[in-house]
């Protein structure tokens, strides 16, 4: 995370020096963190539901091994 925050230390650094717009740049970091951010509950969300689909096949296989 670090060497994150250092490129971007230096990208606003060179951005300023360089006349470029900063808010162009942090609109482009924000941007960033929130695909980041969206990815991430996309992640989680899909390890729940496979942890849902695991319990209930569990819960599936308990039933069908009471009938036997």
């Amino acid at each position: 995370m670090n060497d994150i925050i250092e490129d971007y230390v230096e990208m606003v650094k060179y951005t300023v020096e360089h006349g470029g717009s900063l808010e162009e740049l942090l609109n482009d970091f924000a941007n960033e963190i929130n695909m980041w951010t969206c990815k991430q509950v996309l992640i989680d969300q899909a390890r729940q539901t496979l942890q849902e689909l695991e319990n209930l096949h569990d819960e599936e296989k308990e039933f069908y091994d009471l009938d036997e």
